[in-house]
């Protein structure tokens, strides 16, 4: 157990390094100009998602099980990160 928690760590550090990084060559080498989707096209694409994932969930009772356990950790942890990660991230 502790060996898988190691790597998942590892590779969420790794794939943020990265990321930075290639965000730093599309900005700087190729001047790509970075933008965030319109707020009204975020919000259909969430609701095409869970349209998709509940469709899913509907059709397979492993799946529904998975979903269930996910969408209740979700809305518990956003309660959370709504007063901490992004207030923190908000203020830098």
């Amino acid at each position: 157990m502790n060996a898988c928690k190691v790597v998942n760590q590892d590779m969420s550090t790794e794939f943020t390094a990265k990321n930075n990084a290639a965000l730093d060559t599309l900005i700087n080498k190729h001047k790509v100009d970075v933008r965030r989707l319109p707020d009204d096209v975020l919000k259909k694409l969430k609701a095409l998602s869970e349209e998709v994932v509940l469709e899913l969930a509907g059709k397979n009772k492993a799946a529904k099980r998975i979903y269930d356990s996910y969408d209740k950790f979700r809305k518990q942890v956003t309660k959370w990160d709504d007063i901490s990660e992004r207030e923190y991230l908000n203020v830098r």
